[in-house]
């Protein structure tokens, strides 16, 4: 692989990481506010569900268009 390709690949992997990172800690904060503050409780699994889906859309994107332009 030429450089500029192994460059992207791993910046792919590390935003990735950073991101599921940033929703998994969002789910758990979700997770551990009491009841009674219902909004922020929503707000914070919210962002993370919505994080988690991103990220996926993203990734699964991302194979899919590098597999179409190495044929």
């Amino acid at each position: 692989m030429n450089k500029i390709k192994e460059n992207t690949n791993l910046r792919t992997i590390i935003i990735v990481l950073v991101v599921s990172v940033l929703a998994f800690l969002c789910l758990v904060g979700g997770a551990k506010i009491p009841d009674t503050s219902p909004t922020w409780k929503s707000l914070f699994t919210s962002v993370g569900s919505l994080l988690f889906a991103s990220v996926a859309i993203a990734v699964i994107w991302e194979l899919f268009q590098k597999k179409k332009f190495h044929k």
